[in-house]
């Protein structure tokens, strides 16, 4: 049994994961799951799985150059040549570096959804997707691809003219290029007609899964840019150093799931076994009071003794309060936002007040709208009053970073 995963980004800033499984017997199996781009547990749920990423990319024709962030999936000879944004490949790298084994075009599904799902007889084909804006219109010749032209506007009437366009620039540009007689429409598209090309509707369906949108088909696409049944989909450069440690880092993840466990287990028995120790302390405490209850000098020593901590107890209650710093401190590493951090804390007591004390903390930050966001969290806890910035200034060493102090008033009595 063979399991594919292909990832791509989609436009709501999420991660469409599509997970393909095949056997020698029986029908494939899909999984499509989404999660934010930045939630990075989600991403360390991954584990021991390699991906293929999809990317979003352009294609520039051999007689143009690629702008100079852009990262090439160059071959030799190539017609044309798969582009994609350095950033935008670096922040996904960054993101999936432990189980990225592949950074392809996201226009992978061109060449493997119709080569695994179509006629398996047709190795040279066009592929045609249809967006709102425009045609997407993939060239694959011998089971490889090698170009895809974006055509506007996307109308049925126009798409013969467009592939035409394509026709004769590859007659001009590549005469011994042989120029595919099939046309494959993925997707919903209906309507289109052509007297020149053999038409072949193909709706992406794998067992029992139809992938109708267009991030579900790229990341469909992208899952079996790997398999076996797939011809050659360019790939962009890629180090494998960190995705080649994934199966020992997934079995450091499950030690330390187990040691959790045990500790856990330990912790439990522990709290059973003192439950019982305290349940014979008790039986003991019990009849300790029995025997001695009906001796007088003890009755009598006993209430002295009832009498003198009354006498300490009121002395306490008004010469001290029971203070809460520790929820304060628990509020203030709770309500800390991401890239702001505290150095200082002082404090000093309000005059007039014995149940409260003025609060100054003092620390830096990567802008000023984290130091806003800390406050505005801060303002929702009704231990803390009156709370001001004090200052903020750029830090004198590292001027990207800001220096701040916010004074606040704590309730310590309850």
């Amino acid at each position: 049994m063979q399991t594919t995963h292909g990832i791509v980004p989609t436009d709501d800033g999420q991660y469409l994961m599509v997970s393909l499984q095949t056997a020698k017997t029986g029908a494939p199996r899909i999984a499509v799951k989404r999660w934010n781009c930045h939630d990075r547990i989600r991403t360390m749920l991954l584990l021991h799985r390699g991906i293929v990423c999809g990317v979003p990319s352009f294609w520039k024709s051999p007689n143009s150059q690629a702008p100079g962030n852009a990262l090439a999936a160059e071959k030799a000879g190539a017609f044309f040549t798969p582009c994609t944004p350095r950033t935008t490949a670096d922040i996904h790298l960054e993101t999936l570096a432990g189980n990225c084994i592949a950074l392809v075009p996201d226009d992978a599904f061109f060449c493997t959804v119709p080569l695994c799902l179509g006629d398996k007889s047709v190795h040279s084909f066009i592929s045609v997707f249809s967006l709102p804006s425009h045609y997407k219109i993939g060239l694959v010749i011998n089971r490889e691809l090698v170009a895809v032209f974006d055509m506007a506007p996307c109308t049925s009437d126009a798409l013969e003219a467009y592939v035409g366009r394509i026709q004769r620039y590859c007659a001009r540009t590549r005469p011994l290029l042989p120029f595919p007689e099939h046309l494959y429409v993925l997707g919903n598209e209906t309507g289109l007609k052509t007297g020149q090309f053999s038409l072949h509707p193909l709706n992406p369906i794998v067992g029992n899964h139809e992938c109708k949108t267009y991030d579900e088909i790229r990341a469909l696409g992208v899952a079996l840019a790997r398999t076996t049944c797939v011809g050659n989909v360019p790939e962009f450069p890629l180090s494998l150093a960190k995705s080649a440690v994934r199966l020992p880092r997934t079995l450091l993840y499950a030690a330390s799931v187990l040691i959790v466990a045990v500790t856990l287990l330990l912790t439990g028995v522990s709290l059973v076994a003192n439950k019982l120790t305290e349940f014979k302390i008790n039986a003991y405490a019990s009849q300790f009071q029995s025997t001695i209850s009906n001796n007088k000098e003890i009755k009598d020593l006993f209430a002295e003794n009832g009498a003198l901590a009354r006498m300490i107890l009121q002395f306490r209650d008004k010469s001290s309060a029971k203070t809460n710093w520790a929820p304060f401190l628990h509020a203030l590493g709770a309500q800390r936002p991401e890239g702001l951090y505290l150095e200082m804390l002082g404090s000093e007591p309000v005059k007039g007040s014995s149940g409260s004390a003025r609060i100054a903390v003092s620390g830096w930050a990567r802008s000023e709208k984290l130091v806003a966001d800390f406050i505005a969290r801060l303002q929702r806890d009704d231990r803390i009053s009156n709370i001001s910035l004090s200052s903020m200034e750029q830090n004198e060493k590292k001027t990207n970073l800001c220096d701040f102090k916010i004074v606040c008033i704590l309730k310590t009595s309850m």
